[in-house]
C-alpha cells in the first residue's frame, strides 16, 4: 500500500525487556506524524489512524499489564 508517513526503528540485538524510558520514547515517534500534521497543517488527517491505535495498545500495556504508572503503581489489571 501507499504510505503517507513512515518511521522504522531498529530493532537492539538481543534485547529482552523494554524499559519505561524507551516505551515513552516508542510513544513519541508513533504520535509524532500527527503532532507535525497539528503544528504544520492546523487540521489533522485520518492518515495516523494505525500510529494512534498502535500508541493506544502500548500506553494500555503500560498501565494494565506492566504497572509502569506512578498513580497505580506496579499492579496488574485484568487477566
Amino acid at each position: 500500500g501507499r504510505a503517507l508517513g513512515y518511521t522504522m526503528v531498529l530493532p537492539d540485538e538481543d534485547k529482552y525487556s523494554t524499559t519505561r524510558n524507551e516505551m515513552l520514547d516508542q510513544l513519541a515517534y508513533m504520535l509524532g506524524g500527527r503532532a507535525a500534521e497539528e503544528l504544520v497543517f492546523h487540521d489533522p488527517t485520518t492518515g495516523a489512524a494505525n500510529d494512534i491505535e498502535k500508541a493506544t495498545g502500548t500506553a494500555r500495556a503500560m498501565v494494565t499489564q506492566y504497572g509502569m504508572t506512578e498513580r497505580l503503581g506496579a499492579i496488574k489489571f485484568g487477566g
